[in-house]
């Protein structure tokens, strides 16, 4: 009794509240650290989607993040169906990967992701048609290099470009994703549907709104939030479908390949093998490349005054090289 009591009258002192506030910041730190690594370090479950009859549909697949999604998945078993506008190209790309991956099935569907009401019945007739059971959808397909142009001022745009963004980032995958969830994991004949997996594509734009491709941004940042809403909303119907947006920070691709391969710019077969080892990490947003989130990290770790200005200043550097480019 007498040694509890000399127990609850000893002193506190400063260097106790010191060594307890240090012992607690080092488990939230070590916390952060462990949450912000684990989406990196666990290993992929891409292989529940993967059967010798079932196909992966990638969106805007005939070069740069979409042909290398492609590739990664071919390597690992499954069969791909491929799209993109271009006849002649699609075919050549078509040609490519199946002389590559023998082993696998390659397929290829045209259809303008500009024209929504058209292209999207007709990739779904097409599934249909072919009696595929498609277990991976990749809605990869965006951007505005297609139109000609990077970088864009909110308020000069025409009317009809703005519109064209966003179809082709926003309205096109959202129908497609609508329409393409009663026929994941199912063929005409089949009753109980296969695990599947939805994965969108975004970018640092869709997450922080980016100046100089706002419209791009905007657009975007629908297929991100819709993407974390799909993710319960399957959950609550009991649906065997992972949900997974996949964010993106700058790679080199086919339109901006005279930039220089580094790590903190890898190239679009560096971030599709990263992407495709995200699935399965338990989250239904991921900064699909670590350096990436690395670097996304170190920026929001600043005021958003700050922020600001290192992005202000970074966006209008390029946008005065592509004016003078032009």
């Amino acid at each position: 009794m007498q040694r509890a009591f000399v127990a609850l009258n000893t002193p506190v002192t400063l260097t106790g509240i010191l060594a307890t506030i240090g012992t607690i910041s080092t488990v939230l730190t070590l916390n952060r650290v462990l949450r912000f690594s684990w989406p990196y370090l666990r290993p992929s479950s891409v292989h529940r989607y993967i059967n010798p009859d079932s196909y992966a549909l990638i969106t805007g697949s005939t070069g740069g993040i979409g042909k290398s999604i492609a590739a990664v998945l071919l390597s690992k078993g499954s069969n791909v169906i491929i799209h993109g506008r271009n006849p002649e190209k699609l075919e050549s790309v078509r040609s490519e990967l199946q002389a590559k991956f023998s082993g696998r099935k390659v397929l290829a569907i045209c259809a303008s992701a500009e024209d929504p009401a058209s292209s999207v019945p007709t990739i779904e007739k097409f599934i249909k048609d072919e009696g595929l059971c498609v277990t991976m959808l990749v809605n990869n397909v965006g951007g505005t290099a297609m139109f000609g142009l990077s970088y864009t001022v909110f308020g000069e745009l025409e009317p009809e470009l703005l519109g064209r963004i966003i179809t082709l980032n926003a309205v096109f995958p959202a129908q497609l994703t609508n329409s393409l969830i009663p026929l994941l994991g199912r063929t005409s004949s089949s009753v109980e549907q296969r695990p599947s997996l939805i994965m969108s594509i975004g970018s640092f734009a869709d997450l922080q709104g980016i100046p100089l491709v706002s419209a791009y941004s905007g657009a975007k940042s629908l297929m991100h939030t819709l993407s974390k809403a799909l993710a319960w909303e399957v959950e609550l119907f009991n649906r065997p479908i992972e949900v997974l947006s996949v964010t993106s920070g700058p790679v080199v691709a086919q339109h901006n390949s005279d930039e220089t391969v580094s790590l903190s710019n890898p190239s679009s077969d560096t971030f599709a093998a990263a992407a495709v080892q995200r699935v399965g990490c338990g989250r239904r947003t991921v900064i699909g490349y670590f350096w990436h989130a690395v670097q996304l990290a170190l920026v929001q770790s600043f005021p958003e005054r700050m922020q600001g200005k290192f992005v202000k200043a970074a966006l209008w550097q390029r946008y005065e090289a592509e004016k003078k480019g032009n």
